[in-house]
């Protein structure tokens, strides 16, 4: 199997290529299958991996601290970490024994002293079928113990003026290098490819320092097989996640049409992913992804979020079945918006593009019409009659309504009103400025028959009629509260 690598320098954007020849890693070649068996299978494994009945809880994702990449590569200086306590002794010594490489004691202690105080000491050689959920979140801080002991290498070999480490010395790296190994092949779920990605990245950007300290050799032979088998884990979660959203299926009738939770956890996932956007993109740019990429988005990364959102979309068409009928239309507006209005107000929106954004304004807008003449059409129907109909064809007062009483037009279209307002107060509408929208254009469609009508009718009857107007405004303002 060949990898080709092109690392990142330390202080500048020159990238190191590289190609190397890789052993197979386990199941990585499977990830990449797009059968239906396979699919079956991955969708099995991710859905018992998840803490809830569905797969999506928001909840899970409150706990990424880790979100940005930038946080975990470069917390700690350069001076923090030559003032650490456990390297003052180390850092007399670099003076006075020239062949300091050797004298790898000092720096096994404040590698060791940096794990406890990282808190991933303890799963160092731990068996991966046995991590637990309280020790991912130690694993998360890996990076910046590596970043740790690399800053401490270079000083050595610089300090040493030695081409390369000795072997004894290389014994940290290795037991980093073994712990990305078992998290590279552990059980699959949605959060945990964050550990991925954090893992890829820093390794990855490391490997031109980790050829001059440890040999080009050591990096092919023990460096780049893991960042290979990281790479294809990120891939394999990835591909998981698409099959689960697209078997997802809600367990129930959703009767007040809000935001799906599986809308409101991809989104949140969504922003998350695009913080590592440098990452993705080499990511998926090696090896096959045509399963991950939909042919919309402006870069590799757009066309991963905007296949996520496009199997959301079809999640959230098909949902509308198990909406009652009568609901249809504000549940799609519901969902559309949300994740309008992610995209929109966060970087998302540079990956996707601006013709997304513009169809999904375009379904907003089919989504209201379609709302306002499935459920208010019928409500201004008798006044729109009433004002079609020729003056002289319209109902009198006369002799035959004493024995024959029927209902005015007003009449039939205020208790369509009152009817229509019961049924709807307790429709759910999350978003403040969604919700005070829809009674704008709920009112302004209702008030454009009302005073069509009273327009249409001779000026000593209109002066004789209540004004429905106040009413009407008071009833339509309390909708969408759920």
């Amino acid at each position: 199997m060949l990898i080709t690598c092109c690392a990142r320098q330390e202080h500048d954007n020159v990238y190191a290529i590289g190609t190397y020849d890789l052993p197979s890693f386990g199941s990585s070649q499977c990830l990449s299958g797009s059968s239906n068996n396979t699919r079956d299978t991955l969708s099995s494994v991710f859905r018992d991996s998840c803490s809830t009945g569905s797969g999506f809880d928001v909840a899970r994702l409150d706990n990424l601290s880790l979100e940005n990449t930038a946080s975990v590569l470069h917390e700690a200086s350069s001076i923090s970490v030559f003032d650490h306590k456990s390297l003052s002794a180390f850092k007399g010594k670099t003076v006075s024994h020239p062949n300091v490489a050797d004298e790898s004691q000092e720096l096994h202690q404040a590698f060791h002293a940096k794990c406890v105080e990282m808190g991933i000491e303890s799963v160092l050689r731990s068996d991966c079928k046995n991590f637990q959920k309280k020790q991912w979140m130690p694993i998360y801080r890996w990076p910046q113990v590596l970043w740790f002991t690399i800053r401490v290498l270079d000083a050595i070999l610089m300090e040493s003026n030695q081409k390369h480490i000795s072997e004894a010395i290389k014994e940290p790296i290795r037991l980093l290098l073994n712990l990305a190994s078992k998290v590279a092949i552990v059980k699959k779920s949605t959060e945990k490819l964050f550990c991925i990605l954090n893992m890829h990245r820093a390794l990855f950007d490391k490997i031109p320092i980790l050829t001059r300290l440890f040999s080009a050799e050591f990096v092919k032979t023990e460096v780049v097989g893991v960042v290979a088998a990281l790479k294809d884990s990120a891939r394999g979660m990835l591909l998981e996640l698409k099959v689960s959203v697209q078997t997802y299926r809600p367990q129930h009738e959703l009767t007040q049409g809000s935001v799906l939770t599986i809308t409101q956890f991809l989104m949140k996932y969504i922003k998350v992913l695009v913080n590592h956007i440098e990452n993705l993109d080499l990511i998926l740019c090696q090896g096959q992804a045509d399963d991950l990429l939909d042919i919309e988005g402006l870069n590799l990364t757009g066309r991963l979020v905007s296949g996520i959102i496009r199997d959301l979309d079809s999640v959230v068409q098909e949902s509308s079945s198990y909406v009652p009928e009568r609901l249809k239309f504000l549940f799609l507006m519901n969902n559309t918006y949300f994740v309008l209005r992610q995209v929109e107000e966060s970087d998302v929106r540079l990956m996707v593009g601006p013709k997304w954004i513009q169809k999904r304004h375009y379904s907003m807008n089919q989504y209201l019409r379609h709302y306002l003449s499935s459920s208010w059409k019928q409500v201004i129907h008798p006044l729109e009659t009433a004002t079609a109909s020729p003056p002289q064809k319209r109902p009198r007062n006369n002799f035959l309504k004493i024995f024959y009483p029927t209902s005015s037009p007003l009449q039939s279209f205020e208790s369509a009103v009152n009817k229509a307002c019961k049924s709807q107060m307790h429709w759910k509408v999350c978003s403040p400025v969604l919700r005070f929208q829809l009674r704008s254009r709920v009112l302004e469609y209702v008030l454009q028959a009302y005073r069509s009508y009273c327009d249409s009718l001779e000026e000593s009857v209109r002066g004789d009629l209540e004004d429905l107007e106040p009413n009407l405004r008071s009833k339509i303002g309390e909708l969408f509260e759920g």
